[in-house]
């Protein structure tokens, strides 16, 4: 469905809100243009205050658009954006949301931990 819109989409002016080297891939492999700006918002929004981790996920990639919206704003030098990008991966264990590990070895022993207990969600 977007390949046929590849065109018209570059352009625009597209910003990835990621330093993801998974999402860049994704986007380049479409043979979208875009450039990327990470957003500085910290991902520690209360888990309490959502129901469902898909609900954390989707606030907070929203939180992390319109942090890029505000940085890009301030680029006086160049156009506005057109299109920002953003999301957020969640893995959830039985209704808790678990946080990005801190290193290799502790994603390590979280995948041991959980294994086949996990369940994610990508939010856009």
């Amino acid at each position: 469905m977007v390949l046929q819109h590849i065109a018209q989409l570059n352009v625009k002016r597209i910003v990835l809100a990621s330093a993801s080297p998974r999402r860049k891939e994704l986007l380049g492999n479409l043979g979208l243009k875009f450039e990327i700006v990470v957003s500085s918002f910290q991902e520690d929004l209360p888990h309490h205050h959502f129901e469902h981790a898909e609900q954390y996920a989707v606030e907070t990639a929203r939180h992390k658009a319109l942090d890029v919206a505000r940085l890009c704003a301030a680029q006086k030098d160049k156009p506005p954006v057109d299109i920002i990008i953003s999301a957020d991966t969640i893995v959830e264990h039985d209704g808790y949301i678990l946080e990005k590990p801190e290193d290799v070895s502790h994603a390590r022993k979280m995948l041991q931990r959980y294994a086949g207990h996990l369940q994610a969600y990508n939010r856009v």
